[in-house]
């Protein structure tokens, strides 16, 4: 692999990866502890999912017209507003609509980075090396993550701002970077025909897509486990604080086991067949082990059981992926794995305003109640007509 192109790689995915790390385990807290009730925060986690769900096109359009790189700066550049805004403003509403900055920062990043990479790989004619070169960004990726979120929880025990300043400062120099040290590949063309071209791409991508039973089926469990997942995703953090009186640097230590737990699950996904049933009972386990967390919402049980909840989570979304992957043809199979995305942050942040709008409500009956959606993605996987091997 061209050394020059994995240091790139590894050191903007790092950069940006490090830039939200140390506050991975943290956020929800932090938010409540700006003045956001726990309303609020489904508002939040809203409005990023919508955001993200609206700019994920126009961003791309934008990195395929004024290049990856000026893409790149942006998203360091809109990180750096976001983290900044913990630090100017104390308390308010004000940080839910931070959310887009945040949202704005991941959809330039997404796609931009792996473009980038591929333009330096295909200009030095080593496309070959392009899976193993974003392997290793994933490599890089979780590492940082499992290291953020455990050293940012414990400083935000001494102050709150600790793990702020880290992240703000990985986006400053992460801005630098881009600006001095990236190198551009001659973008082309108008930003109105990329994003027509986009968007008429994703729409031929879902027909031709949506004539195989099982994406239909994948696109369908996409939304419901947006829906599913808020609940857990959102409230853990404060639900293990109010049962077991948790500081940050416990919730930081357990979010890496939560990152150990995903990354046990996908491991074990390896030694599955991606079938209907194996699909479907992996669905099922998800509806129970997060209805169980909201009926046992207990100092011991809890805890536990999200934590198998999180190795059934890590099983599960390689087998989706894998059924999409053998469900598409190669020139649609990038952008199909984007639509799955999309449909995911549409329930994500569908029963985010869902719960603002509800506005008081008990942790343990939110994850009973959104763990419904599991069941419901169970009954459609069980009922899709697709067999055997999907």
């Amino acid at each position: 692999m061209p050394e020059a192109a994995k240091r790139v790689y590894r050191d903007i995915i790092v950069l940006f990866s490090a830039s939200f790390a140390f506050l991975m385990g943290i956020l929800p807290v932090m938010l409540l502890s700006k003045g956001l009730d726990v309303a609020q925060l489904g508002l939040y986690f809203a409005i990023y999912s919508f955001s993200v769900f609206f700019l994920e096109v126009p961003t791309g359009a934008f990195a395929d017209v004024y290049g990856r790189k000026n893409a790149i700066l942006i998203a360091f550049l809109m990180e750096t507003i976001f983290m900044s805004g913990f630090l100017i403003f104390d308390k308010g509403p004000v940080f839910a609509v931070f959310a887009v900055f945040a949202a704005l920062a991941d959809s330039f990043f997404s796609g931009s980075a792996e473009a980038h990479a591929v333009d330096i790989l295909k200009e030095r004619k080593k496309s070959r090396y392009l899976h193993q070169l974003l392997a290793s960004g994933k490599v890089y990726m979780f590492g940082t993550f499992l290291i953020g979120s455990a050293v940012g929880g414990y400083l935000a025990t001494i102050d709150y701002s600790i793990p702020v300043l880290l992240c703000l400062a990985f986006a400053v120099i992460g801005s630098f970077y881009s600006f001095f040290k990236l190198r551009e590949v001659k973008a082309k063309g108008s930003f109105a025909k990329a994003e027509r071209s986009l968007v008429k791409k994703m729409k031929e991508a879902f027909r031709k897509s949506s004539r195989k039973l099982a994406v239909r089926m994948v696109y369908v469990i996409a939304v419901l486990f947006g829906i599913g997942t808020l609940g857990l995703f959102m409230l853990w953090q404060p639900a293990f604080v109010d049962l077991q009186g948790w500081d940050t640097s416990n919730l930081g230590f357990y979010f890496t086991l939560v990152s150990v737990c995903a990354i046990a699950g996908a491991k074990l996904s390896g030694r599955f067949r991606a079938s209907r049933m194996t699909y479907g009972i992996s669905l099922l386990l998800l509806w129970l082990l997060l209805a169980l967390s909201g009926i046992f919402y207990l100092p011991l049980w809890a805890p536990v059981l999200v934590l198998a909840w999180q190795v059934v989570l890590g099983f599960v979304q390689p087998m989706e992926n894998t059924i999409l992957n053998r469900n598409t043809s190669s020139e649609v199979r990038a952008t199909v794995i984007s639509i799955k995305g999309l449909a995911y942050r549409f329930g994500f942040g569908l029963a985010g305003i869902t719960l603002y709008m509800i506005g008081s409500f008990a942790i343990g009956q939110v994850w009973i109640a959104t763990s419904f959606a599991f069941l419901v993605a169970a009954m459609v996987a069980f009922l899709s007509k697709a067999r055997g091997n999907l």
